[in-house]
């Protein structure tokens, strides 16, 4: 069985659980059929999110819930 963390950055949880859902309903579409999405983008209102994942061979994915920096 697989663990799963999400680093949410966003401010918003319920934000965060559903740009993971979102990717994860994706598939096992990198590594070769192993992990989930690397990135995936959304636009949220006016903001970018992003949303990566990262599998540690340790059965665990750890997601990465993020908004674009703004550019000065």
């Amino acid at each position: 069985m697989s663990k799963i963390i999400i680093h949410n950055k966003t401010g918003d949880d319920m934000l965060a659980m559903e740009l993971v859902a979102t990717a994860m309903k994706q598939g096992k579409i990198s590594e070769l059929g192993k992990s989930y999405c690397y990135v995936s983008s959304f636009t949220i209102g006016d903001k970018e999110a992003f949303c990566t994942c990262v599998w540690n061979k340790k059965s665990t994915f750890t997601f990465e819930v993020y908004y674009k920096e703004e550019q000065k």
